[in-house]
């Protein structure tokens, strides 16, 4: 088997990068359990008032469209502000979440919707997952760097089993072979020149 270091170095990053987005599924899973469904069950008074919204958007689309106002931008605009607010809840639930998630990230304090403790709980109980991911970034940089230290190919593969990576799914990627042929059908004497 031979040896690159560009297929070494794509076949760990496929690994460090399935670990990475197994970190972040917990991660992802721990907030919308803890801290997004919370946030949801505090906006549901919101769903009330913008649901009519949406009805009413409706409503004057369908008047414009009947009297021929429908494409001009001043009756437009008007329907599209009334669909931007019914989507409110939506809106609110992202922004927030993206707050959320820099104020764990970042340790800051996070105080709107009675989130607070859910926060800062989720700080707690969250830092193992981002210890795991700056570990996992600072131990794709170590194994970048064996590999592009490494003398060829196979001195870097040797050097990656040395250091405890399970290679065992590594595969050497072939190059292009012709295919074999079984067997000719016709008498290959008609290009060699001796069919007598």
């Amino acid at each position: 088997m031979s040896f690159t270091k560009g297929s070494l170095r794509d076949y760990v990053n496929g690994k460090i990068d399935e670990a990475r987005k197994e970190v972040r599924n917990e991660i992802d899973n721990y907030i919308k359990v803890n801290i997004k469904q919370s946030l949801i069950a505090r906006l549901k008074d919101l769903e009330n008032t913008t649901t009519p919204l949406h009805e009413v958007a409706d409503k004057i689309e369908d008047f414009l469209v009947a009297v021929k106002l429908n494409g001009k931008w001043k009756y437009d605009h008007f329907v599209r502000d009334i669909r931007d607010a019914s989507g409110l809840k939506n809106r609110i639930v992202e922004s927030e979440m993206a707050d959320i998630n820099s104020a764990i990230v970042l340790d800051r304090p996070y105080k709107l919707f009675g989130l607070f403790d859910k926060v800062e709980q989720a700080k707690k109980d969250l830092r193992p997952q981002y210890k795991k991911i700056e570990e996992i970034k600072t131990l794709k940089q170590e194994i970048e760097s064996t590999i592009k230290n490494a003398a060829s190919g196979k001195q870097a593969y040797k050097s990656l089993i040395a250091l405890g990576v399970d290679m065992e799914g590594y595969e050497e990627e072939v190059k292009m072979k012709l295919p074999s042929v079984q067997k000719l059908s016709v008498d290959p004497c008609l290009i060699n020149g001796n069919c007598n």
